[in-house]
């Protein structure tokens, strides 16, 4: 019951986590991407000029999505 219960919750958290994922913005030169996390540091990285900034930062997820599909979106 309670692993059923952790799969449950855990594929919420996945599911919701989507509309989480696109909250990075790019500021200053294009492909540079800052974000808060959690702590207040600004974490700095780079994506090409073709992709999006992506930020999860309750996972200490900072990495880049497609345009083509749509933005963060990860498969």
């Amino acid at each position: 019951m309670v692993r059923y219960l952790l799969a449950l919750a855990l594929a919420f958290a996945i599911a919701s986590s989507g509309a989480l994922v696109a909250d990075a913005q790019a500021k200053g030169k294009p492909g540079v991407c800052k974000q808060a996390s959690l702590t207040g540091k600004v974490k700095t990285w780079s994506c090409r000029t073709d992709q999006v900034c992506c930020s999860l930062p309750t996972l200490g997820y900072y990495g880049c999505g497609k345009k083509a599909l749509g933005g963060c979106i990860k498969l």
